[in-house]
């Protein structure tokens, strides 16, 4: 989680492949944002996969707005 913080802040949206999370990626790490809970709070997954090609999948979805924008 020590990387969190900018992954969110500095992180391109990615489409998931489930329609409630989005992928967040920043450099070699990425999170999950998934909104799962009925209240609208997020659940957010930080990684660092241990294959970097996964970085380079995820980077194929289609972009993604920030929750909150329009």
């Amino acid at each position: 989680m020590k990387y969190l913080p900018a992954v969110l802040a500095y992180g391109d949206f990615y489409a998931h492949e489930n329609p409630v999370k989005l992928y967040v990626v920043h450099g070699s790490r990425f999170a999950v944002v998934a909104s799962l809970h009925k209240d609208g709070k997020k659940t957010i997954t930080e990684y660092e996969p241990s294959n970097p090609a996964e970085i380079e999948r995820i980077k194929k979805n289609p972009r993604a707005k920030k929750p909150g924008e329009n």
